[in-house]
């Protein structure tokens, strides 16, 4: 007989202590109205590191374009088609926009394209020919992933300003 009541006494202090826990954990997630007003934004991860939200600093750097395209500077290759076909050539690019073309024979030519946040850019060159160039989009990557390292806590301190005048 006594066996059997110690058996129901460890039972229920394991209850017990079970539903504390269970309590205790459920309980600590409850919205007080006393507790602060702010609160910080979801950390994630990339192959960079930390970014506070960075899927919305993703965003806005699509939002930001004429910003970030000023981190695509380089020599690059592009493909750059024309009524001729399209190459594989070397470029100069500078604050994203395609200053110089090379071709393999030692000429080059002008286009003055800006890249666009998908990687296309288009222009003529001196003598009133159309190009169409196609940016490898590592660069728009790279160029994206640049922006949001300089303007990550500007970016944090926006946030907390909208936050603030809701």
């Amino acid at each position: 007989m006594k066996d059997s009541w110690t058996d129901y006494l460890k039972i229920l202090l394991w209850i017990l202590v079970i539903g504390g826990f269970g309590y205790w954990f459920f309980s600590s997630d409850s919205n007080d109205s006393s507790s602060s007003s702010y609160s910080a934004p979801a950390r994630t991860y990339d192959r960079y590191g930390v970014y506070d939200d960075y899927d919305t600093m993703y965003d806005l750097a699509y939002d930001n374009w004429d910003s970030v395209r000023e981190y695509i500077d380089g020599t690059e290759t592009v493909e750059a088609c024309s009524d001729s076909g399209c190459y594989s050539l070397d470029a100069d690019i500078s604050s994203g926009y395609i200053e110089t073309l090379y071709f393999p024979n030692g000429g080059y030519i002008y286009p003055d394209a800006e890249i666009d946040s998908d990687g296309y850019a288009e222009g003529y060159d001196s003598e009133g020919n159309y190009w169409e160039f196609n940016i490898d989009s590592g660069l728009i990557e790279d160029a994206i992933d640049s922006w949001i390292d300089d303007n990550q806590e500007d970016y944090s301190d926006h946030r907390e300003e909208e936050y603030y005048r809701r």
